[in-house]
């Protein structure tokens, strides 16, 4: 069923195109039209879409003006007429000729993977936003007082959790979308894939930000069995992980190519770009100061 309603389709937009085409020079369909008699009747009435004129049907082809498939075969009166079939044989041989010049659309891309794919990868983004906003607005001078209320620990890793699970998600369901063609492996290991049908290497980065995302949030739930500072100095690979997401989203996102999503994430981007910027620049002063205050100390 879902197979006919491609041809359908195919067949409905050639038959828009060939009359297109007919109206400024296809002389037999001209020739076909001048036979008709209208009479007095200037308006050209076709009552069923088919594009056969209802005098046409009625006095050349004796098709039925209130059904566009007059004998049933699937196809329209006027697009067996162009194709020089007989609209009213289902069991005309020309039409299984005609059938067989009509390109196979089937196993081209099931869209329901690919738009499972784009909406959880939007989510994924929308997540992964919030964890770093207040992770930097906690610590930055002009938005912690603000952020600080809300602002806990529990709920940093639990929105982590959440990232890594549609993003886990967001790749696995790729395996179902047959015009890809990825395997797991392909879409969990880096530049495993050889697909000529999407970016490789915007995938990898996907892939590489996958991890990213999986390093911090287990050394999170490690945190209190491991030493401050390899904590610290592993949870800097926030913005190596932020950077290969804004990367992928940008090579490889359908939605984020023109319009007002691409607007929304740039300007998203720009946002925690300078939140990140004050909050670092806040935290070199305040070591200066307390590198300062102990030379001072010392002294």
């Amino acid at each position: 069923m879902f197979h006919n309603m491609h041809k359908k389709i195919l067949l409905h937009s050639f038959l828009i195109a060939s009359f297109l085409i007919c109206a400024v020079g296809d002389t037999d369909v001209v020739q076909a039209q001048e036979k008709v008699d209208y009479g007095s009747d200037e308006a050209i009435v076709d009552t069923d879409l088919d594009g056969l004129t209802d005098r046409g049907e009625e006095q050349l082809f004796g098709t039925d003006i209130h059904d566009p498939d007059t004998d049933d075969d699937g196809f329209y009166d006027g697009v067996e007429h162009l194709q020089q079939t007989d609209p009213l044989d289902a069991t005309d041989p020309l039409v299984t000729q005609f059938v067989e010049t009509i390109p196979d659309t089937s196993s081209e891309r099931a869209p329901l993977a690919w738009y499972f794919s784009r909406a959880t990868g939007i989510v994924s983004y929308i997540f992964l936003w919030l964890v770093l906003f207040l992770g930097f607005s906690f610590r930055n001078p002009l938005l912690k007082r603000f952020v600080a209320p809300l602002y806990k620990l529990d709920m940093h890793i639990y929105l982590s959790l959440l990232t890594t699970g549609f993003v886990v998600f967001h790749g696995a369901v790729l395996v179902f979308d047959k015009y890809i063609g990825l395997s797991f492996a392909e879409i969990f290991i880096p530049y495993l894939s050889q697909s000529d049908k999407i970016d490789t290497d915007a995938i990898a980065w996907g892939i590489l930000a996958l991890y990213g995302i999986l390093l911090l949030v287990i050394t999170s739930l490690l945190r209190k069995w491991l030493p401050l500072k390899l904590w610290r100095f592993l949870h800097f690979f926030h913005v190596a992980v932020y950077i290969l997401v804004i990367i992928h989203a940008l090579a490889i996102g359908t939605d984020l190519q023109s319009g007002v999503v691409q607007k929304i994430f740039l300007g998203s981007v720009v946002i925690l770009g300078l939140i990140y910027i004050i909050s670092l620049i806040e935290m070199i002063v305040r070591l200066v100061k307390n590198k300062q205050h102990q030379n001072a100390s010392t002294q």
